[in-house]
């Protein structure tokens, strides 16, 4: 009997549950003669591998997958340590808890795809599509995000310390208490992103767009934001000492509360911005703009 799983066309017959080997999502799988098939295909030249079903735990490190179609496939708990999938297909694959470390994923397309709690520590990403991904959880650590497309991703409690993502897009993204620690991020949009309670301490934000944003009780301190737009953006009891906003934005801007102290303001535009309560002693603010901002209770 025919695989069951729509257009399969890898291999002629099926399991219990009337699914191939390697579509088959029954617990009992041979993680063994599971491989070999896969292999074989692989062999074969097949590059389609639509909702293949991965053993949980299953070892692939190193494996080439450059490009290939696995759109809708799971590899839960997965390890694909040093894989090369450039160009790879995973739309709308779950990849909860795989195991990523020092793999190319380069121009990889992951939109809809479930990453929680998946390692990518050192990954190389650049360009990636992620966009309406679920990535809660995940490690980053030291990853390459060049470019890459997060935009209505939920990130929350994700780690991106350390990472290189100048230009990364996360508007509209959910990254509550996500760890942006030492992350190279110039040019990013984080438009109508909601990052509160998140880490940006030492973060490299430079000309990046954050309009609208929501950085409430976040935590930013000593980051470079020289030239951010944060325009109507929240940063309510946000901890933003010792931070550069050098000619940036401030346009409306909700700082009320915040911790303001040693921050460079030179030059930063904070027209009807919201100081009240504010802290910003021994806060630099030659040639920064003041006119219309409430400043009731702040301190200076």
């Amino acid at each position: 009997m025919a695989c069951a799983y729509a257009g399969c066309g890898i291999c002629s017959f099926s399991d219990a549950d009337g699914l191939c080997p390697l579509h088959s999502r029954l617990p009992c799988k041979d993680p063994i003669s599971f491989t070999q098939l896969f292999q074989q295909t692989l062999l074969s030249g097949q590059t389609r591998l639509r909702g293949i079903v991965f053993p949980s735990g299953l070892a692939l490190e190193q494996v080439a997958l450059i490009g290939h179609n696995l759109e809708e496939a799971i590899f839960v708990e997965v390890d694909l340590s040093g894989a090369k999938l450039s160009g790879i297909q995973l739309h709308g694959a779950d990849l909860s808890r795989a195991i990523l470390t020092d793999a190319d994923i380069c121009g990889g397309d992951l939109m809809k795809s479930n990453l929680s709690a998946a390692s990518f520590g050192r990954a190389a990403m650049k360009g990636v599509y992620c966009h309406n991904s679920n990535l809660t959880g995940a490690d980053f650590t030291g990853a390459q995000l060049i470019g890459a497309y997060l935009d209505e991703s939920c990130v929350d409690h994700a780690c991106f310390e350390n990472c290189t993502m100048n230009g990364v897009h996360l508007a509209n993204a959910s990254a509550r208490g996500a760890d942006f620690t030492n992350a190279r991020m110039r040019a990013a949009n984080l438009t109508r992103s909601r990052a509160m309670q998140a880490c940006f301490d030492g973060a490299c934000l430079e000309g990046s767009v954050m309009e609208a944003a929501n950085l409430e009780g976040a935590s930013l301190r000593d980051c470079g934001l020289a030239g951010a737009n944060l325009e109507n953006a929240i940063l309510e009891g946000a901890d933003v000492r010792g931070t550069s906003l050098a000619g940036a934005y401030l346009y409306r801007t909700n700082l009320r509360n915040a911790d303001l102290r040693g921050v460079s303001l030179v030059g930063a535009t904070l027209i009807q911005a919201d100081l009240r309560q504010a802290d910003l002693r021994n806060a630099d603010v030659r040639g920064a703009t003041f006119k219309g901002a409430k400043t009731g209770g702040m301190r200076f």
